[in-house]
Order: structure tokens, then C-alpha cells, then sequence
């Protein structure tokens, strides 16, 4: 939550005009802190301009008069203000006639004004003198008290002045802030709501109007058109979907009804050369042959159609699937085929469980076993291995021959249906079996592939199912 506020644009510009207010706050504090320092300094020399003219004026009679007594009466009256820390009176011929407070010579005078040193008293001297002729001079010193509190006092009022204009000023930036990101978040909002749901309410605009308004319209006619077009896919999708599920129920009702047709083809054949072999020539039984092969592919072929639309059509639900228990039924099924054509199988780990159906795992291994045999090298001993290693979620599988291999630009070709690389006079075949396996793979999640540098040096197929 706090990320996403500190990220916002409405904390970014709070943060400028902050940046810019403090700069212009600072700025203007030192030019007013200057101010009034000038203004101290004139308070101060005004203020010790009066009481030096009353010092002077309370003991010139006295002092002309050489009244010493009156003298030291008055030095101790006036030494009895709260910032008169003493006092000493000279006569013009720097004799002392009176002291207050003061024992010694009289001191140094101090430096500048007072509160700018860091002193407790600030030592100072008037000459008294009576129309127009100087008979003495008056020494005195100042407690810097109240001139250092009334300097702090300025300060403080200063900075206190200070923190209240940033104050309020922040306060005035962040309700800026949120003014102007409002209309840029409820877009935000709108836009999510869009991409989520697909649809969203219009923005209001304004005629004319600002920046935030011209993306408004952008952004109205970004939606309309995204809306359009989300319908116009589900549309597609609707008649894509009906199309395969037409073409689906298609296939299955056509080779199921080829069935009929051909078993009777194939029982006739049959019959024929059954009763009637002894009156035909080499000819006869040759074609009869022929014809015979001809039904057994096409067959095999509505038979592989048919597990290709069903494999389609069915909605099993996945479950825990031992795949040990499934090699062990395909070797089952291909056992008399592995037997005749000699080949060495191995399995080099203990299979895992994964997510998946049996049935169609158990078709998956036959159909690229029933390759791994077909496609042997002649004079040589087919071998074939099963390896397995983990990969993440899921388990990755291996299978491995040492036959004919499949060159490189044929690696991707091999998996769609219809697809061989060999003719019915080389290899029999259908076309359909890597075609299955693809989709039982990709069904389950998974993907496969094949590595083969072909010229004869063997394949190795490749493909991954979610573990359990």
C-alpha cells in the first residue's frame, strides 16, 4: 500500500512542489531573517541612543556642580534598572567621582552591539557634557539578557513562521495533488475494470477541456474498439468451437460407419479366396492379396482416426497415474512384436507418478515403442532405453533408440497428422501415431519433442508430464 502511494504521481508532485516551496520558503527566510536582523539593529542603537541621552542628562548638573554626593545618589538610583549593571562617572580629567557596582579601572568598551557576543555584560561609555562643553564621561555596562532572549525570541518567531508556511503549504499540495490525480485515477481505475472484465464504463469529458479530458476520449474510443473486437473473437470462438465439435462428431460418425463397409469388403475377400483360390491363376491370388492388404490399412487407419476424434472428444478428469504400471502394460501389449524383432529394452531409473489418464499414457508409450520397432535398422539389434529425470514441476521422459533417426528439418513435420516420411512400400504406417502422442502430451500439460542427427544414428523422444 505505501509503495504504491509513494509511486504515485500524486506523491510525485506533492514531492516537487515541496521541493520547489522549501527552496522559495528558505530563500525568502534568510532574506527575512536579514530584514530583521537590520531591524534588531536598529531597535538596539535606538534604544541605547535614548538611555545613553538619559545617562548623560541625569548626572551632568551634578557633575558640573562637582556635587559628589548627588552624584552617587544617582548612580545608585539609575544603577537600579534591571539592565544597568553598573556604573562609573569621570571627570575630564579621568578622575573617578563616583562608582555603582564597579571597583576597578574603568573596562574596555565592548565591541559591535549587545546580544551578539556570547557576554553577560556589554561595556559601554556616553561623555556628559552641558551646552556643548564635555565635563566627563559616564561608564556603564548592560546585562545582555534581554537582548539575547529578544534575539532568540526572533529566531524562534522565524523559524515557527517558517514551519507553518511549509506546513501549509503541504497541506495545500497535497489537496493540489489529489485534485488533479482524481480524474487520472478514476482512468486507472476504468482501464483495470477494462482489462479484467472486458468492459468498462465510459469517462465523463468536457468539451474542449484539459489534457486529463483528450486522454478521457482516447481512452473511450480505446475501449469501444477493444470491446468491439472482444466480441467479434468470442464470436469467432463460438463459431470455431461449433465448427470442431461438428468436425469432430464428423470423423467419429465417418469412420465408424467405414467399418461396416469394409468388414464386409474384407469377409468377401475372404470367402473368395477361400472357395474359389483353386480355380485362380497367380494373377488372381495376387490381386486378391493386394485387395486384402489394401482393407487391413485402411483398417488400421479408421481405427487410428477413431482414437485421434475420441482422444479430441473426451473430457477425462486427470488423476494420479503410476507410470512404472503403464511401461510395464505397453511392454505387455508389444511383447510378441519385441520378441520377433529381437530388441533389447532397458529402463535406467524407477518411473515416477504423474497427473494424467492410463489409458491414453499406456497408448502414448505403444505408439512410440511400435516406432522405436518399425523404424530399426536392418542387421541390427534394436535397442531401446527409458530414462526419466525431474524438471521442475514436472517429470521429464526419454526415450531412446538406436535406429534410423529422424534428419533435422523433419524433427517438427513428423508430429502432424497425415505426416510421413516414408511410403507404404518401405514402412506401413498411418501417419496418426506421433500425431496421437503430441496430443496426449499437450492434453496433460506437457510437450514433446525429438533430438536426432539422423543418418541412421537413432532418435531420442522427448516429452514432459506434470508430476503428481
Amino acid at each position: 500500500m505505501l509503495r504504491a502511494i509513494f509511486h504515485s504521481f500524486g506523491f510525485k508532485l506533492l514531492l516537487a512542489g515541496l521541493a520547489v516551496e522549501t527552496a522559495m520558503l528558505l530563500a525568502l527566510f534568510y532574506s527575512d531573517r536579514n530584514i530583521l536582523e537590520d531591524f534588531y539593529e536598529q531597535q538596539t542603537i535606538s534604544r541605547l541612543a535614548e538611555l545613553r541621552h538619559l545617562l548623560a542628562a541625569a548626572t551632568a548638573v551634578p557633575l558640573v556642580e562637582r556635587d559628589t554626593a548627588t552624584v552617587q545618589d544617582t548612580l545608585e538610583t539609575l544603577q537600579s534598572h534591571d539592565d544597568i549593571r553598573y556604573l562609573l562617572l569621570t571627570d575630564r580629567q579621568g578622575n573617578v567621582m563616583a562608582r555603582s557596582g564597579w571597583k576597578s579601572t574603568p573596562p574596555r568598551p565592548s565591541p559591535g552591539l549587545p546580544g551578539k557576543a556570547e557576554v553577560a555584560v556589554w561595556h559601554t561609555s556616553v561623555p556628559v557634557s552641558l551646552g556643548g562643553q564635555v565635563y566627563g564621561r559616564l561608564y556603564y555596562g548592560l546585562s545582555t539578557d534581554r537582548f539575547n532572549e529578544a534575539r532568540v525570541n526572533m529566531k524562534t518567531a522565524a523559524m515557527l513562521i517558517l514551519a507553518a508556511a511549509v506546513m501549509t503549504s503541504t497541506l495545500l499540495f497535497s489537496l493540489l495533488g489529489f485534485w488533479l490525480t482524481r480524474r487520472l485515477r478514476v482512468v486507472a481505475q476504468t482501464a483495470e475494470t477494462l482489462a479484467s472484465q472486458g468492459s468498462a464504463e465510459r469517462l465523463s469529458t468536457r468539451p474542449g477541456g484539459d489534457e486529463i479530458d483528450s486522454l478521457g476520449r482516447s481512452f473511450n474510443a480505446m475501449a469501444e474498439a477493444q470491446e468491439q473486437r472482444l466480441m467479434q473473437l468470442h464470436q469467432r470462438e463460438r463459431e470455431l468451437k461449433r465448427s470442431n465439435e461438428e468436425l469432430q462428431q464428423f470423423v467419429y460418425l465417418a469412420s465408424h460407419d467405414l467399418q461396416t463397409p469394409l468388414r464386409t469388403v474384407t469377409s468377401y475377400m475372404q470367402l473368395l479366396e477361400q472357395r474359389y483360390a483353386p480355380q485362380l491363376d497367380e494373377d488372381g491370388k495376387v490381386f486378391i492379396a493386394f485387395a486384402a492388404d489394401a482393407s487391413r490399412r485402411m483398417s488400421a487407419l479408421i481405427l487410428n482416426l477413431l482414437r485421434f476424434s475420441r482422444l479430441d472428444a473426451s473430457d477425462l478428469p486427470t488423476e494420479k497415474v503410476s507410470m512404472a504400471g503403464v511401461w510395464t502394460k505397453s511392454l505387455d501389449v508389444l511383447a510378441s512384436r519385441i520378441a520377433e524383432t529381437g530388441a533389447k529394452v532397458e529402463l535406467t531409473a524407477p518411473l515416477p507418478e504423474v497427473r494424467g489418464e492410463e489409458g491414453q499414457l499406456v497408448q502414448l508409450f505403444q505408439n512410440l515403442l511400435e516406432n522405436a520397432l518399425k523404424y530399426r535398422m536392418e542387421g541390427r539389434r534394436p535397442e531401446i532405453t527409458l530414462s526419466v529425470q525431474p524438471s521442475g514441476d514436472a517429470w521429464h521422459f526419454i526415450l531412446a533408440d538406436n535406429g534410423m533417426g529422424v534428419a533435422p528439418e523433419y524433427q517438427e513435420r513428423i508430429f502432424k497428422i497425415f505426416q510421413r516420411l516414408h511410403t507404404d512400400d518401405q514402412f506401413e504406417g498411418t501417419g496418426i501415431g506421433l500425431a496421437l502422442c503430441r496430443k496426449i502430451v499437450e492434453r496433460f500439460g506437457g510437450r514433446i519433442w525429438v533430438e536426432s542427427k539422423g543418418d541412421d544414428q537413432g532418435s531420442a523422444f522427448h516429452f514432459t508430464l506434470p508430476s503428481a
